[in-house]
């Protein structure tokens, strides 16, 4: 194992937590935070192209406005005390406490050890062809660590290919104290603001800013190791980020690098490998709301879901209610759920967070209850491979709406979810969600096909050229003019493409 810039001089390593310990220790953090704690096993929107931004859209002003709910500043001295080993285990640990205690989960599995993720994520690159990397960005009050995992090379392929073969981990830890987490967290807010609508410019130096504080000190490792795909597990404040349009000084935005997923923690994440191409898909939305905006380009959004050779069932307007979404889903038809509506993550309790079916607003704690009832919290049951929300919004600044929105794939019991960070316009949506599938029928490696998606959207290759979507095979689906507001539409501009996420396995 390699380790970049060592514990801080004068500080002992610990170098002999035991399981038993690290979990005693997290414990003792949650109750001085008064958290109170969950059963843990043994845990070692699509807004219009004429309107402006979201009213949704709030930025606090501090950093104070962001509740702290565990004793933080324990954590972070465990964290940056602990040698880099432990300290990832610290951080799996204190990542599942987040997500289980605010998702009210029951089942949190196990904390990985480094040499069962380093196994994991060999298996999947032998797998797929797609070498990971898995980075941990924790966010201390004076300086930023970064944790980089990757399976070290084998010395024949067979070796990747074997679940029970042990690989080598190759472990970075970076340390940059002149990094502030109070003005990495100001320029991550302004980041947003900055892309939150295609009429801003002026968003380019906050990107290169970020990605030199957060990728440029491992960037040369990144690329000498031949990574393929970025597997991020943020802190809290950066969930919400676009990472994918961080830009390095040669302007060149990390999609054009990297695939790039987001996942809650290693241990949270199912990433068994599975083809999608024969999976079922349940496609639900409305077009007309009460009291939302209307997203006129949801038919024809839903139809290209599931057109030909995809395979599967549309309920569109009046037939989107939860009755038939639950009636489905009972069936085990399905492996993907698309749903084209509005989905809201809050602040607060799971009840302020929903997504809106036609008939009433579905909140996050009745998807728990939801998943229970479909047995799917058993660790025995299939899981859905992906779970698609294409018109999401999640208010900037508060931690809970952070989590409900990154823990997407834990609380629907799915291997991943693809949602928006923000709002993007209507035409937008149905641009990307159209490329998004067509380009997964090719590369069944659900980042890789967003991040083929969005570039196709950046080099202009995905258009609306006289009131008709134009795909880069040459396909054109004509757009009613209530989505787009003009019949010619450019979705290079970052707003339209980085707001997209995978959350979850990227395989």
């Amino acid at each position: 194992m390699r380790n970049f810039n060592h514990p801080k001089a004068g500080i002992l390593p610990i170098n002999s937590l035991s399981s038993q310990f690290l979990r005693s220790a997290i414990a003792i953090l949650i109750l001085i935070g008064s958290l109170s704690p969950v059963r843990l096993e043994a845990q070692t929107g699509n807004q219009s192209d004429v309107t402006g931004p979201n009213p949704t859209e709030t930025v606090p002003n501090s950093e104070a406005q962001i509740s702290e709910r565990i004793d933080r500043a324990g954590y972070e001295t465990l964290v940056s005390q602990a040698n880099t080993e432990t300290a990832i285990a610290v951080v799996e640990e204190f990542h599942a406490w987040e997500f289980c205690n605010q998702l009210q989960l029951d089942r949190c599995g196990q904390v990985p050890s480094l040499a069962e993720i380093t196994q994991t994520l060999a298996y999947t690159w032998g797998q797929t062809g797609q070498r990971p990397a898995l980075i941990y960005f924790v966010a201390l009050e004076d300086e930023l660590q970064s944790f980089v995992v990757m399976p070290s090379q084998p010395t024949n392929a067979a070796k990747v290919t074997n679940k029970q073969t042990a690989i080598a981990p190759v472990v970075l830890r970076q340390s940059n104290p002149t990094v502030d987490r109070r003005e990495l967290l100001q320029l991550t807010r302004r980041f947003r603001r900055q892309l939150n609508s295609p009429h801003r410019q002026g968003y380019t130096e906050t990107s290169q800013k970020l990605y030199d504080r957060l990728l440029e000190p491992i960037a040369s490792e990144l690329d000498q190791a031949g990574v393929d795909v970025l597997v991020l597990v943020p802190d809290r404040g950066l969930r919400l980020m676009p990472f994918s349009a961080l830009q390095n000084q040669a302007g060149q935005f990390l999609i054009e690098q990297y695939a790039v997923s987001l996942i809650p923690s290693f241990g949270l994440s199912d990433l068994q490998v599975a083809d999608l191409r024969n999976r079922n898909i349940l496609a639900m939305g409305a077009a007309t709301f009460t009291d939302q905006q209307n997203l006129p380009a949801v038919p024809t959004e839903l139809a290209q879901v599931v057109r030909s050779p995809w395979q599967g069932e549309v309920l569109l307007e009046q037939a989107f209610t939860v009755h038939n979404l639950r009636d489905r889903l009972a069936s085990g038809q399905f492996g993907i759920v698309h749903l084209a509506t509005h989905g809201v993550f809050k602040g607060g309790d799971l009840a302020n967070s929903y997504i809106q079916f036609s008939d009433r607003r579905l909140s996050l704690l009745e998807w728990r209850d939801l998943v229970t009832q479909l047995n799917w919290n058993n660790s025995n049951a299939a899981q859905l491979e992906m779970w698609v929300l294409s018109a999401c919004e999640t208010a900037v600044g508060s931690v809970e709406a952070e989590l409900g929105f990154a823990g997407l794939a834990v609380q629907l019991s799915a291997k991943s979810a693809l949602a928006s960070f923000w709002q993007v316009s209507d035409a937008g949506t149905l641009a990307l969600m159209s490329e998004f599938y067509r380009q997964l029928q090719a590369n069944p490696l659900k980042a890789q096909a967003l991040r083929q998606t969005q570039l196709a959207m950046l080099r202009g290759e995905v258009r609306v050229d006289n009131n008709a979507l134009v795909l880069p095979d040459g396909s054109r689906v004509a757009i009613a003019a209530a989505a787009t507001g003009r019949a010619n539409l450019d979705f290079s501009h970052p707003y339209y493409w980085s707001g997209f996420t995978n959350i979850g396995s990227w395989n």
